[in-house]
């Protein structure tokens, strides 16, 4: 149990690392945030906004993905 508790750690400071590193993670977080502001407006249905939230969730992880694939890259060069 002490195990899964330290990935959770893990998963967390490297969240907070992209943040602190990356431009890019930050813009687009907000501009996320701005969809979720906006979604109930638009969206006409829960099935819309789940969608909404799931395509935000694989924008983000695949940004801190590219983000430390930069940095890998940077530093091995």
């Amino acid at each position: 149990m002490k195990k899964f508790l330290k990935s959770f750690l893990y998963a967390a400071n490297g969240i907070i690392k992209a943040f602190e590193s990356g431009v890019n993670i930050r813009v687009q977080f907000s501009l996320a945030i701005v969809v979720m502001y906006l979604s109930p407006i638009v969206l006409s249905s829960f099935n819309e906004f789940l969608s909404v939230l799931l395509i935000i969730g694989l924008v983000i992880s695949l940004e801190i993905v590219n983000t430390s694939i930069e940095q890998l890259c940077d530093f091995v060069c």
